[in-house]
């Protein structure tokens, strides 16, 4: 039967280290933390090789870009994702690839971008929802506004429930597609701008706050009311 090595975080791995140089026992720190004592001794010894750097090498090859780097292209992810233009996988490993190239003249690719994400398990890859440019517009203050100015007409002319109706406007659209793109984890939601979506059929409901409906409306594409 194989057995499976315990794999540890970078933070788990420093907190331990600084506890045992601190002066606790590694004995006492390994049990309180469920780490081996002869793996706790090996964190030390390379602490203390590298003058107090509690960073733990990584195995395998040296990462191509630096860490200020990677951490510029973090902060580039979210900023987009913050902004609506969210980016891709695509759209990352390209912009790692112009600073590697001109460190080295060569490109990374699908295995810089796998590390990149264990680096950084804030992100993840999510889909994202496209949104109409003028739905993308509206603001809660339009919102407000909107609520205030409608509340101020029923109470100027004292409308009961039979004088105040509600329409609303829906599409069955073809063209809107998801998109696979990086986010922050933990995001409610994921949109991203969509000015070119096409509509089949509108249908236009109207009712009022009494109860009584009114014929939908359907509107066909190429057709005015």
């Amino acid at each position: 039967m194989t057995k499976t090595r315990k794999s540890y975080s970078g933070s788990q791995k420093r907190e331990a280290v600084q506890a045992v140089q601190g002066g606790a026992s590694t004995e006492e720190v390994g049990k309180s933390r469920g780490i081996p004592a002869r793996t706790l001794n090996r964190w030390v010894k390379k602490a203390s090789e590298n003058e107090g750097d509690l960073e733990i090498k990584r195995r395998g090859p040296p990462i191509r870009l630096p860490k200020e780097a990677e951490e510029c292209i973090f902060q580039w992810v979210v900023a987009r994702q913050m902004m609506g233009v969210p980016v891709g996988r695509q759209a990352t490993i390209r912009k790692a690839s112009e600073i590697t190239t001109l460190m080295d003249g060569k490109g990374v690719g699908d295995g810089w971008y796998r590390g990149f994400l264990s680096r950084y398990p804030e992100l993840g890859n999510r889909r994202s929802q496209a949104v109409t440019k003028d739905r993308n517009a509206v603001t809660g203050d339009d919102i407000t506004a909107l609520f205030w100015s409608v509340a101020k007409v029923v109470i100027e002319h004292n409308m009961d429930a039979s004088r105040i109706f509600n329409v609303d406007e829906t599409a069955f659209e073809s063209g809107r597609k998801s998109t696979c793109v990086i986010a922050f984890r933990g995001s409610r939601n994921v949109w991203h701008t969509d000015p070119t979506i096409s509509f089949h059929l509108s249908i236009v409901a109207c009712a009022s706050a009494g109860g009584f409906l009114v014929p939908p409306a359907f509107h066909p594409p190429c057709q005015t009311c």
